[in-house]
């Protein structure tokens, strides 16, 4: 039996080591795309070519100010050591996915055994939404890297026996707490808070909660990862508290068509769409929950039988509290779920573990039999293997720049100071594939542009199509059109 567990451990650790090089693989097939991944991959390559590694910028002298700067910074030291390209890019999402999974194997591990955290994380990492965000430039991955520290430290923390690991765990939470700040700012409390308080009222749990962690070291532990970068911030570019805690953190959620947003429109959803989110981007193993909640029906287990488990009600409790919290938001997308996805993983094993030792196999639905789970896990990896060498190439070249600058890197080969002039706006990718050689001069008086004329370099212009007619008159007669990509013309100066 002990040679049969160990087989299977080495047989599920394989097919967990075959999921990470696909998305390793995958990192570099294709561009980045405007707006999230182009714009963050631009901030970090700007940190690293200003050596400004305090405040964000789109451009030199233009900060940033949506987001902390956690996940800019662990792109730019990618950055730093692998060059700038897609696939440095998007690896530090994908390092922070693994430190995710390996967070949940652990709390499995606790909880169950190896063989259990195993499942839980096969689940997990082939979950649709976070599988492909796994490979994204963007903040959300360290945030649910540090909220599931947070998480998995607590229930640790709690369970620990032993007074130094109880107290190393206790620490690892707040240390969650200050490196969740710095991904996205003070919403990781929030959402850390908000099931660990109702878990602890509800379980009764005043004493061990207050015992277990040390709350006042703790607190100065996560006050001296987090506050430090926000006083600096606010001290190179005076505004950037206020913009940040009242804007992004209370008028993004609360104000519908929030017009004070800086850095793009507002992701204007309907109130509850973050409930069709969760459905769709736990695809494929929304079905296999909705089945198994079906047979455990059919079996008469009710929900109150699973919560008699305290632990069991704590990971509900963190899988429904950004669901809830988000439910009545206006400006959301789909991965404000992510912080969810974990401990879905492990309630789905949970109840796939309690109908696996009540049942026959034959009498499970297909999608329910154990010996299936590989076959469900291995759909996802190989649907993104295929899309990622196929469409998401192409679609990768219509949603960003790329066209663009290699048309324009190919025709000023012979003037290297000949710069990417964006006239109706301009993508952040354009700035990240000329690596800073493209200027947006919508905003610009004309006679500033129109100086540009006078210099000794060719420079190129682009327009979109459809604005061609409105263009100064002076720009279509002093350039000339020496190609066209999707929406968009790029002209040569006469």
């Amino acid at each position: 039996m002990i040679h049969q567990s160990k087989i299977f451990i080495k047989k599920l650790s394989l097919f967990l080591f075959i999921i990470v090089l696909i998305r390793l693989v995958t990192l570099g097939a294709y561009p980045l795309m405007d707006k999230t991944e182009a714009r963050y991959g631009e901030i970090a390559r700007e940190m690293v070519a200003t050596g400004n590694w305090i405040t964000p910028q789109l451009e030199p002298g233009e900060p940033f100010w949506a987001k902390p700067p956690l996940s800019i910074w662990l792109t730019a030291f990618s950055f730093e050591i692998l060059g700038i390209n897609e696939f440095s890019a998007r690896l530090p999402s994908t390092i922070l996915s693994v430190l995710t999974c390996l967070l949940v194997f652990y709390l499995g591990k606790t909880i169950r055994d190896s063989i259990f955290g195993l499942k839980a994380v096969l689940i997990l990492s082939t979950i649709g939404l976070f599988y492909v965000l796994s490979a994204t430039v963007m903040t959300d991955l360290a945030l649910n890297a540090s909220i599931t520290l947070s998480m998995v430290a607590f229930i640790t923390a709690l369970r620990e026996e032993n007074s130094f690991r109880r107290r190393f765990w206790g620490y690892l939470f707040f240390v969650g707490l200050g490196l969740g700040v710095l991904s996205k700012g003070p919403l990781s409390c929030v959402l850390v808070f908000i099931p660990i308080c109702i878990w602890t009222v509800w379980q009764k749990q005043f004493k061990k909660v207050l015992t277990s962690l040390p709350w006042i070291t703790g607190t100065m532990v996560a006050l001296a990862i987090a506050v430090p970068w926000h006083i600096l911030a606010e001290k190179k570019t005076p505004g950037f508290l206020e913009y940040y805690i009242i804007g992004e953190h209370f008028k993004r959620f609360t104000v519908s068509h929030w017009r004070g947003d800086l850095y793009g429109s507002a992701h204007e959803q309907p109130k509850g769409m973050i409930w069709l989110f969760i459905i769709a981007g736990t695809m494929p193993w929304t079905i296999v929950a909705g089945c198994l909640a079906i047979r455990l029906k059919k079996l008469g287990i009710k929900l109150k039988q699973i919560l008699q488990n305290s632990w069991y009600v704590f990971l509900l409790l963190w899988f429904l509290s950004p669901l809830v919290f988000f439910t009545l938001a206006s400006n959301i997308t789909a991965y404000y779920c992510l912080p969810s996805l974990p401990a879905f993983a492990l309630l789905l094993i949970i109840g796939m573990d309690a109908v696996w030792k009540l049942n026959y196999p034959e009498k499970l639905p297909w999608c329910l039999r154990e010996r299936n789970l590989l076959i469900i896990t291995a759909f996802t990896p190989i649907f993104v293997l295929i899309m990622s060498f196929t469409l998401m190439p192409r679609i990768g070249r219509q949603q960003s720049q790329l066209n663009i600058v290699e048309l324009f890197q190919k025709y000023s080969v012979d003037d290297k100071d000949a710069v990417l002039l964006y006239v109706q706006g301009m993508p952040q990718s354009a700035d990240f594939y000329a690596k800073g050689r493209a200027i947006d001069v919508s905003k610009e008086e004309f006679e500033t542009t129109k100086e540009r004329f006078f210099d000794k370099h060719k420079d190129f212009y682009v327009v979109k199509i459809d604005h061609l007619d409105n263009v100064n008159g002076y720009i279509k007669e002093h350039t000339k059109e020496v190609g066209r990509f999707g929406e968009y013309t790029l002209r040569r100066e006469l």
